[in-house]
């Protein structure tokens, strides 16, 4: 078995506890609440990281901190708007985190435009057909 496949398996079980467990923490309670509650656990687990890290930090360099850190800014953007729309008087969790799942489809289709990376026949229509599966969770 390849070195990724138990960390990618684990990811996708964490993702799937989190999506259940985000919207339990948002019922009834402002976004605010949860975002900010989500994130102070989040930043305790980087501070963690990054001391166990430090010397690949150091090394790292300002623009690939810099890099990261942009990236960051854009994941907890997403991250923010997401628990406001599953937040008191939003969506059902199931719909609304299969619509933001569809965030790699924007990234193929971004670095297609700016990266010069190709988009296969294959990859457009499994971009439709995700596209075709949130209609459908969502109706």
């Amino acid at each position: 078995m390849e070195k990724w496949v138990l960390p990618a398996l684990a990811g996708l079980l964490m993702w799937g506890l989190w999506g259940v467990v985000i919207k339990l923490a948002s019922e009834g309670r402002h976004w605010a609440v949860v975002y900010v509650g989500a994130n102070t656990a989040a930043l305790a687990a980087s501070l963690i990281v990054a001391l166990y890290y430090r010397n690949e930090f150091l090394a790292a360099g300002f623009s690939g901190i810099a890099i990261a850190a942009a990236a960051g800014v854009f994941g907890t953007l997403g991250y923010l708007f997401l628990v406001y729309a599953l937040g008191p008087g939003g969506g059902k969790g199931g719909v609304v985190i299969a619509l933001t799942a569809l965030y790699p489809a924007v990234t193929a289709l971004l670095a297609w435009l700016f990266l010069d990376e190709h988009l296969s026949i294959r990859q457009a229509i499994g971009i439709g057909m995700a596209v075709t599966a949130v209609i459908l969770l969502s109706t």
